[in-house]
């Protein structure tokens, strides 16, 4: 009993520090994906600023310029849809991680505990 016990300890402790490691992977991804959010927001704010300072109003039946921007919001919507999906996996491991914390606890105590009761036979 005392050895199955010991046995789920180091299983649980050994998950726990996989998910922290996972956990770690995903907020540096999200890191990542939203400071490539913001690098591309300001190169399409700089280049904003480039054309309204140089050139005249752009007209909106100008294709190309259309299908830049319409390839930027889908590029913008992307990432965030990305960071969306990286934020989501990363509260999901973070909960994981505090439920195994919390067993990895409890299986302390009874180990505690066990070894306390085995030491007064």
């Amino acid at each position: 009993m005392m050895m199955c016990v010991v046995e789920r300890m180091v299983s649980l402790e050994k998950q726990l520090e996989e998910s922290r490691l996972e956990c770690v992977r995903l907020q540096q991804r999200c890191s990542a994906v939203d400071s490539s959010v913001k690098t591309r927001h300001s190169d399409v704010m700089l280049d904003n600023q480039f054309t309204l300072e140089n050139h005249p109003p752009l007209n909106s039946d100008n294709v190309i310029v259309s299908s830049h921007i319409h390839q930027l919001n889908g590029v913008i919507g992307n990432l965030r849809s990305e960071k969306l999906d990286l934020t989501t996996q990363l509260r999901k491991q973070q909960l994981c991680i505090a439920q195994l914390e919390n067993m990895v606890d409890q299986l302390s105590k009874q180990v505690h505990f066990c070894v306390a009761y085995s030491m007064e036979i």
